[in-house]
């Protein structure tokens, strides 16, 4: 499979750059469709010029791209032709002063671009700072940090209103307990992720995590129901006041006080 991405200028290159160095796999976007495994011959273009990567699928997303395996060497060998192709010549300079250049090493330091992709904060950037660079991202940079961001990111992700990002943030493996703890109490989570996290092994076993969707307008009543029997004792006779809970759900723990 050939897919062609052609970079709007040397910034996203680098974001794209800082994804493979990190990753070792970048989310393309792109309409074609293959299983995952198969050969991906991704030829890339930034300011008219291009440069041949072969990769392998490993999954699609429809309606967003290809997320793409890359060869280990990528990141360096991108890095490379980064840099010589968005390298402006010294004035003045005689081409044999710095001796010759290999087309594979590592560009000198001063036409080095940046490693670290859209979805990984500077960690002295503030909040605000985060918010502001978040809204920036592209669709498929917003789909990278869901599966693979900083808890940070992961916070805002949570709250996005794009509610595909809700059920892609569930698969990032630095995702923490509290974290899902947190998710599971935001009204406007997606339904797709409240199911998830309800029938997830470790998930749907915390207390803490069965009452937030139990409380959760969003979750299903039957879902709700067959959580109560995780839900604390104390959290049964709360929710069984009706205080600020759907009737329904004050009727069935009311009920599950009455049978224990």
């Amino acid at each position: 499979m050939r897919i062609e991405h052609r970079f709007e200028s040397a910034e996203v290159a680098s974001r794209f750059l800082g994804e493979a160095a990190q990753l070792g796999a970048v989310l393309v976007p792109s309409q074609a469709s293959a299983p995952p495994g198969a050969t991906v011959e991704l030829v890339l273009e930034l300011h008219g010029e291009q440069h041949t990567v072969t990769g392998s699928a490993l999954q699609i997303l429809p309606g967003h791209g290809v997320v793409v395996a890359l060869p280990a060497d990528t990141p360096r060998v991108l890095e490379a032709w980064i840099a010589r192709v968005t390298a402006e010549p010294q004035p003045g300079g005689d081409e044999g002063d710095e001796g010759d250049e290999d087309d594979d090493a590592a560009p000198a330091a001063g036409a080095r671009v940046r490693l670290r992709p859209g979805y990984l904060p500077d960690r002295s950037a503030s909040a605000d700072d985060l918010g502001a660079r978040y809204r920036t991202m592209t669709q498929p940079e917003k789909m990278q940090a869901a599966l693979h961001g900083s808890r940070e990111l992961r916070g805002i992700i949570m709250r996005d209103s794009n509610r595909a990002l809700h059920v892609m943030l569930l698969k990032n493996p630095h995702l923490r307990l509290d974290e899902v703890q947190a998710m599971a109490r935001i009204p406007s989570l997606s339904p797709d992720a409240i199911v998830q996290i309800s029938r997830h092994d470790t998930w749907s076993q915390d207390g803490t995590v069965c009452t937030n969707l139990v409380r959760n307008p969003k979750t299903p009543p039957p879902i709700a129901v067959s959580l109560m029997d995780r839900v604390p004792r104390a959290e049964l006779r709360r929710l069984a006041t009706g205080q600020g809970v759907r009737e329904a759900i004050a009727r069935a723990a009311a009920k599950r006080l009455s049978g224990r």
